[in-house]
């Protein structure tokens, strides 16, 4: 009996890790799918015709999308 019960317990454990492993990979898809059609997620210089341009990304300009990616996962 006993050992059924940890059985049960180590399944449970490995599949919410598995599960937390899903749920994040799936985050990053997300968050590489929305970076195709809108460029860096993150703040960064770029050099444009001899100028340091500071660029924001779309994660501080388009917060929305990040929060509907979360919303998708919920």
């Amino acid at each position: 009996m006993e050992e059924q019960i940890k059985k049960i317990y180590e399944k449970q454990k490995n599949g919410r890790i598995r599960m937390i492993r899903n749920v994040l990979l799936i985050y990053v898809a997300l968050i590489c799918i929305v970076s195709i059609f809108k460029g860096n997620p993150f703040p960064h210089q770029e050099t444009v015709l001899f100028f340091n341009v500071k660029q924001s990304g779309w994660i501080t300009t388009d917060s929305y999308l990040l929060w509907g990616a979360v919303r998708c996962l919920i």
